[in-house]
């Protein structure tokens, strides 16, 4: 074959392709359909870390609550008894203390501030008895005793099962627990059984001044 005609040939093989190359360039891109598009992954928050309150934290909580109710309370005049009662006790003084007894079984019993209530029992020579609840401060345990009174159940569960609020008193002969109170707080209602002196209530104060602000009638 002549080498003119093949130069011909070569050069319109190389025209086609280029053309060709340039055809394929300019074709049209084709959009993926929605359902091959790769979306970003979406990321998930971290779970929050805030740990819920413990029950320590719970009663804490609990006692600075009754902490400011009872800055917001109504009490009665004597604090110690609804008012309808504060009027009604029957006083005995001697030797500068002052015993307020009362007759009204059922009634609510509120402590009178802020304190630690002792549990013991008064055991007479006759082998009888009742209960007795001292209210006082680390610093006076002492300021008022509370006799014949049966205990709030709510006080007596906590006491039982254990709080911040709980304490326990070792004495050679008897171990004694405590519970710290709230000025207003519900502490117990008045037993129906009679006692010494023939009431089913007394409040003992070891200082009769004591007593007198409390019930103004003992002066």
């Amino acid at each position: 074959m002549d080498k003119k005609i093949i130069f011909i040939l070569l050069g319109i093989l190389i025209i086609v392709g280029l053309a060709g190359a340039i055809l394929i360039t300019m074709k049209p891109k084709t959009l993926p359909s929605p359902s091959t598009i790769q979306t970003p992954e979406t990321e998930t928050p971290p779970e929050s870390t805030t740990e819920s309150p413990t029950t320590e934290e719970k009663r804490i909580t609990e006692k600075e609550e009754i902490k400011e109710g009872t800055k917001q309370a109504k009490f009665s005049s004597c604090v110690i008894l609804d008012e309808e009662y504060c009027d009604k006790g029957i006083v005995i003084k001697k030797y500068g203390w002052a015993r307020v007894g009362f007759n009204i079984p059922g009634a609510n019993v509120y402590s009178p501030m802020d304190g630690v209530l002792q549990l013991t029992y008064f055991h007479d020579p006759m082998g009888e008895g009742y209960p007795v609840f001292l209210l006082g401060t680390p610093e006076n345990p002492i300021v008022m005793v509370f006799e014949n009174m049966i205990l709030h159940p709510d006080l007596q569960e906590e006491i039982e099962k254990g709080s911040p609020r709980v304490s326990v008193i070792e004495f050679p002969q008897e171990i004694r627990k405590t519970i710290e109170v709230r000025k207003g707080e519900l502490i117990g209602k008045i037993s129906d059984k009679f006692y010494e002196e023939g009431y089913n209530f007394g409040i003992f104060f070891p200082k009769e001044e004591t007593a007198a602000q409390y019930f103004p009638y003992v002066k």
